[in-house]
C-alpha cells in the first residue's frame, strides 16, 4: 500500500488490484474509488516521493480490499483515469 504524500490525491492510499500490460488497477483509500495509473506514473511518482510505501498488507486486509474491488467492478463503478 502506498500513500499519496503531494499532489491532486494527497490523503489517499493506493492498493494496487490488478496489473494491466500498461497500467495498473488500484483500489483508493479511504472512498474505495477505482483508479488506473499508467505504469510510467508510478515509477516517476516514487522516484519523486509522491507515492512512499508505508506497508505490504497483511493477507486478510488485502482480501478485504480485493473483494471490494470485485464488488465495485460488478456494480459497474468506472476507472478514474490518472495520467
Amino acid at each position: 500500500m502506498y500513500a499519496v504524500t503531494k499532489g491532486t490525491f494527497i490523503g489517499e492510499f493506493f492498493v494496487f488490484m490488478e496489473t494491466l500490460p500498461e497500467h495498473y488497477r488500484i483500489l483508493s483509500l479511504p472512498d474505495f474509488k477505482l483508479r488506473k495509473i499508467e505504469k510510467k506514473f508510478i515509477i516517476e511518482a516514487i522516484k519523486r516521493d509522491i507515492l512512499d510505501l508505508v506497508k505490504i498488507l497483511p493477507k486478510t486486509a488485502y482480501y478485504t480490499c480485493k473483494s471490494e474491488y470485485m464488488h465495485r467492478i460488478a456494480t459497474g463503478q468506472k476507472d478514474e483515469p490518472i495520467n
